[in-house]
């Protein structure tokens, strides 16, 4: 799915910009301007296994119950 389609689910006001950051082996990063502010947007790529997606779920699940900020899986 395209950032710009995946921003139109989300509430996040105007687009006015939409750039890749870098290139990573897991995700596709992606800096993401709106009028309601810059988001970071990262999809995991295919060739990643779903157990990865678990386990990302679990250890982020974890820190933000110790009081840490993390990304938030969707």
């Amino acid at each position: 799915m395209a950032p710009q389609a995946i921003l139109g689910r989300w509430e996040l006001g105007l687009v006015e910009s939409v750039e890749p950051v870098g290139s990573g082996l897991i995700n596709a990063t992606y800096k993401a301007t709106t009028s309601q502010g810059v988001f970071v947007l990262q999809k995991i790529h295919s060739v990643i296994p779903d157990a990865t997606a678990g386990d990302m779920q679990v250890v982020t699940s974890y820190l933000s119950e110790h009081g840490l900020r993390v990304p938030k899986i969707v």
